[in-house]
């Protein structure tokens, strides 16, 4: 299937900013997220028990078989919707409330990182599930009139949790949280942010079925290609 991410008019921006030289790659992670999120001044999520955004979907109801350790650790292929585009991203949501961003098919990212959070209690919301993603993009030439620049692209994702099997599916809404002084999930309730999309996240992991049959191909195996420079 052919994906693109828009993320509202970034797609056009970075592409009109790469270098003809610049070879397809896929995006990865930075590796100090905690680093970053000091420097930025980013929390990390830690608890989830907030009222329902009044533009959320209703209708879904989490999971509450599912417990806080079964996500650990566990990788999935997180896909987002914005405007009539969508792309696809895989993550692993760490035990310290960080996540790991992999390989992604949208615009390619210098760096990425992120904090979730869930509650299995959430009530009465049962909105049990909040992520962070914050990613940096590079563009521009260096030279050129307006140089070459950084800039941030961040997003809040707050959803339900389902489980189908040993499988668990995450889906919900995404949210603007440009603007640093609405960036908290209580922003989405009173409109100062905007909803920009939705999401769905598909657990990746193999079964146990295959594990035993040594049935695991390449796209059922996670690859994570994990930078090594801690600098941002």
């Amino acid at each position: 299937m052919r994906l693109s991410c828009s993320f509202l008019h970034l797609l056009s921006v970075v592409k009109a900013f790469q270098t003809s030289s610049q070879q397809p790659q896929w995006s990865s992670l930075s590796t100090n997220p905690n680093r970053y999120q000091r420097k930025h001044n980013i929390g990390i999520l830690k608890s989830t028990s907030f009222p329902v955004p009044s533009n959320l979907e209703s209708g879904l109801v989490t999971n509450r078989d599912i417990e806080y350790e079964l996500l650990i650790g566990r990788p999935f292929q997180l896909e987002e919707k914005e405007d009539s585009a969508n792309c696809i991203t895989e993550i692993v949501l760490q035990s310290d409330h960080t996540i790991y961003v992999g390989q992604s098919d949208g615009p390619l990212f210098q760096k990425a990182v992120g904090s979730w959070s869930y509650d299995q209690e959430a009530f009465p919301s049962d909105v049990a599930f909040a992520m962070k993603l914050y990613r940096t993009y590079k563009a521009g030439y260096k030279g050129s009139d307006m140089g070459e620049f950084s800039f941030v692209v961040s997003r809040i994702f707050v959803g339900y949790l389902t489980q189908v099997g040993h499988a668990i599916a995450i889906e919900g809404s995404i949210y603007n949280d440009d603007d640093e002084e609405d960036a908290t999930i209580l922003g989405a309730r009173d409109g100062r942010m905007a909803r920009v999309g939705f999401f769905s996240m598909i657990d990746t992991t193999p079964s146990k079925e295959d594990q035993e049959n040594g049935e695991i191909n390449n796209n059922q195996r996670p690859n994570f290609m994990m930078r090594t420079s801690t600098s941002f």
